[in-house]
């Protein structure tokens, strides 16, 4: 893939088992949130891309659906916890499963929202504040209300690009807890800095560098067997 005629991803092969977590780890610059972007094409919205290659949702082109039905089933979380700061605690979770047509009626409505933020580990903090703005939360309860407000959408993929960076270690182990219950339930890939954190809650571990691949596999094979230098050197050294 290149971005303004400068090639970031470089050959990139990867595949994400159903109902699993599959973690994408590598130094800053290696094209991990670069990668994840292209996934649900939501980096084709304020960047010049030209592709090569073609990524597949169930056997299914992405290139062959609308780009917002592909955004709607594979839901993304950034980095940086982004609510919008307008609307309240409820509306945030629920104006993107209103606009998607996800529940038609308020009575469903109320229940996708309460299912979302307990889904997100946030109901019981939150069920008192449904009709205030996210500005009263803490910035670990902002992430996890995008996580909800990502969930609302039911979607068949989450992407995540290093949810637990800029949070608190209490929500980061929350955060993690609610992925570990979620696989069951949807397929995750996750951007994360800290390789301890890839090797808890990953069943699957991707290693980027300089826009490719250069190691993929179950958790087990990549600790125990990997004979990758560079693999190994960033996985035990971290970046």
């Amino acid at each position: 893939m290149w971005i303004n005629n400068v090639e970031i991803l470089k050959g990139v092969e990867f595949c994400a088992p159903k109902n699993s977590i599959s973690v994408i780890v590598g130094p800053s610059g290696s094209g991990k949130s670069t990668f994840l972007k292209s996934i649900n094409r939501i980096v084709e919205l304020n960047t010049n891309v030209r592709w090569q290659g073609d990524i597949l949702l169930n056997g299914v082109s992405l290139f062959d659906m609308d780009p917002v039905e592909v955004r709607r089933r594979i839901a993304m979380v950034f980095q940086t916890p982004n609510p919008f700061p307008h609307l309240t605690v409820f509306e945030n979770v629920a104006l993107p499963a209103k606009v998607n047509g996800v529940a038609k009626d308020k009575g469903a409505l109320r229940e996708l929202v309460k299912w979302a933020l307990e889904k997100a580990m946030l109901w019981d903090e939150v069920k008192d504040k449904l009709e205030k703005h996210p500005n009263v939360l803490s910035g670990g309860q902002r992430q996890r209300l995008c996580i909800a407000r990502a969930l609302a959408m039911k979607p068949e993929v989450l992407l995540l690009d290093e949810p637990t960076a800029n949070i608190d270690v209490i929500n980061a182990k929350k955060i993690e807890e609610t992925l570990r219950e979620l696989k069951n339930e949807m397929t995750i890939i996750m951007v994360t800095h800290n390789p301890n954190q890839a090797l808890r809650i990953g069943d699957y571990i991707n290693v980027m560098f300089d826009g490719k691949m250069i190691e993929s596999g179950p958790v087990g094979d990549i600790v125990l067997k990997t004979r990758n230098e560079l693999a190994i050197k960033l996985l035990s050294e971290g970046w």
